[in-house]
């Protein structure tokens, strides 16, 4: 019995196989200087691939830049039977408006549950935050999202933005999101993310280094009252400015969380709580523990416990 190759790691390759009988493919093209052409080579063979239900396509660090992210959003528009997409497209010079040309294609995978996007540091901004939000209101079937925004600068506007095109994602149940490094989203910009997400069971958050003050973790624990359903949280608030007061507001936040029973904090680094405050907080959640926690882990002065 001959196998089927379903993991390609060059694209001549790809181009030579049969690519109508494709249903589940992974293409690893990572570091491989691929610039527009080559994009351009990649997207016209994915566009073949009719029949595809699941694809991972990594193609992080590369120079793909705007031009080949026209022809790569056309071709992913041809794929109307994804169920499952993971597309990894860190550090690709694509900008807010290869974001735009990436998203007119993403848009029509209408049949998506499960979605694994990473278009971190390529400086998408504010813009770059709305047309994804656009898309999302399509996704009506996501169960699954993953979402990498590393240092993309889309501030407090893109991630209101962001807040409202999830609130679509009415099945949504599993979040994990990583806005973390430089994309500066201000006092309520978190808050407004997590508030519409009120289906969530499961939610990972990289908040750190975002320069969120007392005031914007107090918002960030009312927003994760209403996620009702909640039952396991990660949340990374490393090299913000929480202060002692935005540490026990978060922690009064997470009291009123009925269904959570797995917690995991980072908050070490740059948050200006004092020692007394972080022994005061691992004390409660000691005793939140006792009451109806399964697991919990805090990170507040390099001490995991």
């Amino acid at each position: 019995m001959i196998l089927k190759k379903e993991y390609f790691i060059d694209i001549k390759d790809l181009i030579n196989s049969s690519l109508l009988s494709h249903t589940n493919l992974r293409i690893g093209l990572a570091q491989s200087q691929i610039d527009a052409q080559g994009a351009i080579e990649l997207g016209s063979a994915i566009s073949k691939c009719i029949n595809l239900s699941t694809l991972e396509l990594n193609l992080s660090w590369n120079q793909i830049g705007r031009e080949g992210m026209l022809d790569l959003g056309s071709s992913l528009a041809k794929c109307t039977n994804l169920q499952n997409l993971s597309l990894y497209l860190r550090k690709n010079n694509i900008g807010e408006k290869g974001t735009s040309d990436l998203c007119s294609g993403l848009g029509k995978c209408v049949k998506l549950s499960i979605l694994k996007l990473d278009i971190s540091y390529n400086e998408i901004g504010s813009q770059g935050a709305s047309y994804l939000s656009s898309i999302l209101v399509n996704y009506t079937n996501l169960s699954t999202l993953n979402l990498f925004l590393i240092q993309n600068e889309i501030g407090q506007k893109g991630a209101l933005e962001l807040g409202q095109g999830l609130e679509k994602c009415t099945n949504l149940s599993t979040l994990i999101l990583d806005i973390s490094g430089y994309n500066y989203i201000g006092i309520n910009g978190a808050s407004e993310i997590v508030a519409k997400c009120t289906n969530l069971s499961n939610l990972v958050l990289n908040l750190q280094g975002n320069m969120i003050h007392p005031l914007g973790a107090k918002n960030l624990a009312s927003a994760l009252v209403k996620c009702t359903k909640l039952s396991n949280l990660k949340l990374n608030l490393r090299d913000n400015k929480i202060g002692d007061q935005g540490l026990f507001d978060l922690y009064y936040g997470l009291l009123k969380c009925f269904n959570l029973k797995i917690i995991k904090l980072l908050l070490i680094g740059k948050n200006d709580f004092s020692y007394k405050a972080s022994e005061k907080l691992k004390s409660r959640i000691k005793i939140l523990k006792i009451m109806r926690l399964v697991s919990y882990k805090i990170d507040l002065l390099r001490d995991f416990y």
